[in-house]
């Protein structure tokens, strides 16, 4: 989560890419959605 909160002034758009096995219960990840939630929305 540090990396994402540093790194959001440096990017307009991120991707997220998770690789998990097919049975996956929590898809996406929570460590995705914390993540994603730490780069605010660009205008």
């Amino acid at each position: 989560m540090h990396l994402s909160e540093i790194a959001t002034p440096y990017f307009s758009t991120i991707e997220i890419i998770e690789f998990h096995h097919n049975n996956k219960i929590d898809a996406p990840s929570g460590t995705a959605l914390a993540t994603a939630e730490n780069f605010p929305e660009h205008d």
